[in-house]
């Protein structure tokens, strides 16, 4: 199937299907990412609680750190990726392809502060 007949059929499948549909099948990717970051956290703190309670302090704090890092990237990301949908939905291609590309390149300069920052901080 080429590009034109997905878009098309992408298009057809956001216009034609019920909304509750689309929201359970869009969102269960997310949702399962999800659990797997919160297993992945329990099994870890599990492990490491055999190292004592001073390990499992610091993989609490890493924790908090790592969802802070999680949100200022998922600010960007929910931002843009709002932005971005409004103007396919207007058909104005290359604005969308500029808030894309402004998007992630401000996330990763973000990132980077933040990886500076953070490696100054230990």
């Amino acid at each position: 199937m080429d590009e034109q007949a997905q878009a098309a059929a992408k298009h057809n499948r956001m216009m034609h299907e019920p909304v509750e549909k689309l929201v359970m099948s869009l969102a269960v990717p997310t949702i399962l990412s999800m659990l797997v970051t919160a297993v992945y956290s329990m099994a870890d703190t599990f492990f490491v609680s055999r190292l004592g309670t001073q390990a499992t302090g610091g993989v609490g704090i890493c924790f908090s750190v790592m969802a802070i890092i999680q949100a200022i990237g998922f600010t960007f990301g929910q931002g843009a990726g709002n932005t971005v949908a409004r103007l396919l939905g207007r058909q104005d291609r290359q604005s969308a392809v500029t808030v894309a590309s402004t998007g992630f390149f401000t996330a990763l300069a973000v990132s980077a502060l933040l990886a500076l920052a953070g490696s100054f901080s230990v």
